[in-house]
């Protein structure tokens, strides 16, 4: 009777959907701490990814706002080699004027002296004429004489002032401009090497990822060297200075005498476009083309009665071209290189002086007023410094209140008039003429390669926050925990604590599910939520894709960029020696070998940046 009532008992079905309904309610219990802990960590990415975005788009448009106050300072730069350019053009013209004035002076003279001749020589009463009109040009004579020293006068004035403007214009570029460049660079070297740690603290919350606290310290170390890199890459080191903390460091160390030695042998390069961009930005033709149909060269006809082909020049050029002074700087006859010596012409070629006295008439012949002019040359050496006379295309000089050697006059002179020229040119005054050159700016390196993006610099931002940091405020979250399943005994049991030889000493086995945010399970290098953000100064002019990217157009944009083909970009230039199929030089075996080994590395480069930013 016992034992047909037990097998009753084992037999019925009562209870049989307890193990199911516990199964069933563990699964379902497993799925909301699943569910939550994913919500949560999808959360805390989403938080952790915008903080990147933000401080990589910030650090952008810190570089973009730097990169368009240099562009500005650039153009203030090329601004000031206008001006100073101007300066020498007046002060070329002014010196020019003299000697056209001493010359209307002297044919006046002459004119005086062929009517004195007919005073004497003519019978009456055409004497009489003669001589009224001597005196009255005697009279003329003398008022030329003072318009000459109000022409000397003020051209001394000028010539007073202008230099010292031009030097100062110089000095400007030099030191101010340039070392307000640098300091608003160099400050943004304190974002780029802290990592923008700053804005990170300020908009992740609750200060878990505060400056240097936890894994703060390979945030900073990482970001910092990623935007170093970048940033150091963007300037051309032959413009004097490059602002990278890198390069800083490095010049501190050395000594500075050697980093103003590094200024002052700036790549010629750099100077070559800044000279290009000075002389092609005038836009007054009484600096660039002071020619016979401007304003400058009628008037310097009607006043002298000197005419002919006058040309005038200004513009930055390259020592001793041609040798030994300035003759003609857009003459076809000679090459000027440019360079940034500042030089200044004004001749008349081909010119022929007329004066009437009615009964009269002198005419200094084409060969003989034949390109006069006056050159000036701006150095930083006095021994390059010029200022002079010059005529007839040859080394000899000329004053510059006259230049002809001879003329023509009806009735003849009674006798030589006596000429505004001295024999010798007072050369006291060059040292005026000081110009220290084109001072070292900061160009851009550009670079004609897509895959590069044409150089211009991404701002990295890579953020890690470990477990321990994503359950603040309280107790722990939980389903932030990691369970442990015993089975045998009263000690906790794990895989790590079994003795495989003998389980059943160690008390039996255990299992462990870890269900906080983060781990150990898919980094390969840092525990817990990993995230990476790319940001990027850009130039962009409106309407124009196609302009390279340049320090002289304020047209820096930051955006946030792209990872994926960043990392594509640098994957190939790291395997760019590797052939790929269908490249002739080698078989197609080979070309398949190859790139199945470029496609292996590819996935293993991908897998291990990949599993960096995934928790």
């Amino acid at each position: 009777m016992q034992n047909t009532a037990v097998m009753k008992r084992l037999c019925s079905r009562k209870g049989q959907a307890f193990p199911l309904a516990a199964v069933g309610v563990f699964i379902m219990a497993f799925s909301v701490v699943a569910t939550l802990n994913l919500g949560n960590a999808i959360y805390e990415k989403i938080k952790l990814q915008n903080t990147a975005d933000a401080s990589s788009y910030s650090l952008a448009a810190m570089e973009a706002r730097a990169f368009n106050f240099v562009a500005l300072t650039n153009r203030t730069m090329v601004v000031n080699y206008n001006t100073a350019m101007a300066l020498q053009s007046y002060l070329s013209y002014a010196g020019y004027s003299v000697f056209m004035v001493g010359t209307m002076r002297d044919i006046l003279a002459c004119v005086t002296s062929s009517l004195d001749f007919g005073c004497t020589v003519f019978p009456p009463p055409i004497r009489f004429a003669y001589c009224a009109l001597a005196k009255f040009f005697k009279a003329l004579t003398k008022i030329a004489g003072f318009v000459v020293k109000i022409a000397e006068t003020l051209y001394k004035i000028v010539h007073n002032m202008a230099p010292m403007a031009v030097e100062a214009l110089g000095l400007f570029n030099k030191y101010i401009t340039y070392h307000t460049q640098a300091i608003r660079l160099v400050l943004l070297n304190t974002h780029i090497f802290s990592g923008m740690q700053e804005i990170i603290s300020e908009n992740y919350p609750d200060g878990r990822m505060a400056f240097l606290d936890g894994n703060g310290l390979w945030n900073v170390l990482i970001n910092g060297a990623l935007n170093t890199l970048e940033f150091r890459a963007t300037f051309d080191g032959a413009a004097g200075l490059n602002p990278s903390l890198f390069d800083l460091i490095f010049g501190f160390i050395s000594g500075y005498r050697k980093f103003e030695k590094r200024q002052e042998q700036a790549n010629k390069d750099a100077v070559r476009i800044m000279t290009e961009i000075a002389n092609a930005s005038r836009s007054d033709k009484s600096i660039y083309k002071r020619d016979g149909w401007s304003g400058l060269g009628v008037i310097s006809w009607l006043v002298s009665n000197v005419f002919g082909d006058k040309h005038g020049n200004t513009k930055l050029i390259e020592k001793d071209q041609p040798k030994p002074k300035v003759k003609k700087i857009h003459s076809k006859e000679f090459n000027y290189l440019q360079g940034d010596y500042l030089a200044s012409d004004d001749y008349l070629d081909n010119g022929i002086g007329i004066g009437f006295g009615v009964l009269s008439i002198v005419v200094a012949l084409p060969n003989t007023i034949n390109a006069v002019g006056t050159g000036i040359v701006a150095a930083n050496e006095k021994n390059d410094r010029k200022h002079y006379g010059y005529k007839n295309n040859s080394d000899k000089a000329a004053h510059p209140k006259g230049g002809y050697n001879g003329l023509i006059a009806f009735p003849p002179l009674k006798g030589w008039a006596k000429k505004s020229v001295d024999s010798n040119i007072n050369c006291g005054t060059l040292e005026k003429h000081a110009w220290v050159g084109i001072s070292p700016y900061f160009k851009f390196n550009p670079k004609a390669d897509h895959d590069s993006d044409y150089n211009q610099p991404s701002t990295w931002i890579f953020l890690n926050i470990p477990p321990d940091k994503l359950n603040v405020g309280g107790e722990k979250k939980p389903y932030s925990y990691k369970y442990k399943f015993e089975h045998g005994g009263s000690e906790q049991f794990s895989f790590d604590n079994i003795d495989p030889e003998n389980p059943a000493i160690s008390g039996g086995r255990a299992a462990e599910m870890d269900t906080t945010i983060g781990g150990e399970r898919n980094s390969f290098f840092f525990e817990g939520l990993n995230v990476l953000s790319r940001g990027m100064a850009y130039y962009h002019r409106p309407g124009n894709w196609q302009e390279n990217p340049n320090f002289f157009n304020p047209f820096w944009r930051a955006k946030l960029a792209p990872i994926g083909n960043k990392l594509t970009q640098i994957f190939d230039r790291m395997t760019q020696g590797m052939n790929k199929p269908g490249n002739e030089d080698n078989s197609q075996f080979v070309g398949y070998l190859m790139n199945f080994a470029r496609n292996f590395l590819n996935d293993i480069f991908f897998g291990v940046i990949t599993s960096v930013i995934t928790h």
